[in-house]
């Protein structure tokens, strides 16, 4: 696909992602609880789920993200959150193992937690690949979470490849942004994922 085409649908499904987790919140608010189809208020410690964002960052990485690339394979994103998703996709209980089906998680987090139709999902996505990483905040503050996180994926070097080039949803578009980025926000050290 075309890498505009590619940045356009991936501002597209970052935008839905953001309004439907706000809609869920707002919802949850209202009815003073929260009834997505997969059920995880476990996981969510006290009713904080209905008022704050969970979901910190959405990055754009791979292809899409690099300069000069005009033709791109697929759309590479990351959900940084603050485990109310991403508990779910490490735990297998959205899919047995989640790094084996990058391309599944999309439609299961669109689906099974912001409550997006069938019909939603198959007209955003088409035949358009995205592979998905739900990862929660605290993998910037563990370099032993990075490590781990590297030896699922095939790639050892995954992470320093997918920080190497971002770019980040800031309400409006994507933006390009460096670790220091990060390191700065969050108050974190990422040096081990510097090249």
């Amino acid at each position: 696909m075309d890498k505009k085409f590619g940045l356009g649908k991936a501002l597209e499904i970052a935008k839905l992602i953001q309004t439907k987790e706000s809609e869920l919140r707002t919802s949850a608010a209202l009815m003073n609880s929260f009834h997505p189809r997969m059920f995880f208020n476990d996981f969510v410690p006290d009713s904080s789920f209905e008022t704050v964002s969970h979901i910190f960052e959405i990055l754009v990485f791979g292809s899409v993200a690099r300069m000069g690339d005009h033709e791109v394979g697929d759309i590479d994103l990351i959900v940084l959150d603050d485990g109310s998703f991403s508990c779910k996709f490490a735990s297998g209980c959205v899919t047995k193992d989640w790094y084996d089906e990058l391309m599944e998680n999309l439609p299961e987090l669109l689906y099974n937690f912001l409550e997006c139709s069938e019909f939603e999902i198959e007209q955003l996505l088409g035949d358009i690949k995205v592979d998905l990483h739900v990862l929660p905040l605290e993998m910037l503050k563990s370099d032993s979470l990075r490590k781990e996180i590297a030896e699922k994926h095939k790639d050892p070097n995954f992470l320093q490849n997918a920080f190497s080039s971002l770019l980040r949803l800031d309400g409006i578009g994507f933006v390009p942004i460096k670790l220091e980025y990060f390191e700065a926000k969050y108050d974190v050290d990422l040096s081990d994922l510097k090249n």
